[in-house]
């Protein structure tokens, strides 16, 4: 049998939006680019920035903005770092927040 990469064992699918986050880490925050989105997490452009600090594991809130809509409301949501890459780092929400929410959210981002 064939080795199973990552997107075949995805729970949910992930799309490719042009949404930013921000990223708070002790007294510095940090504004990235969405690479990916879905209801299990994201993937932000590293951006030129050094994520060696970000702990794999560690959980950090995030505000995730719709670039495409000014005055939507941002999305606040926690997530834990699943990986770092020298391309972005990969976080998975803790599942304390509304998936109607961040349904709605990522419905409003396909569209664009």
């Amino acid at each position: 049998m064939g080795k199973m990469d990552a997107s075949d064992r995805r729970q949910h699918e992930r799309i490719e939006v042009y949404a930013s986050v921000q990223l708070r880490q002790n007294d510095d925050t940090l504004v990235l680019a969405v690479k990916d989105i879905s209801l299990g997490g994201v993937f932000l452009h590293a951006d030129a920035h050094d994520f060696t600090a970000f702990q794999v594991g560690r959980v950090y809130e995030l505000m995730v903005f719709d670039a495409t809509d000014e005055q939507s409301p941002p999305l606040t949501i926690s997530a834990w770092v699943v990986r770092r890459e020298p391309t972005g780092i990969a976080l998975m929400w803790s599942g304390k927040h509304d998936l109607q929410e961040l349904e709605t959210m990522i419905a409003r981002l396909r569209r664009t």
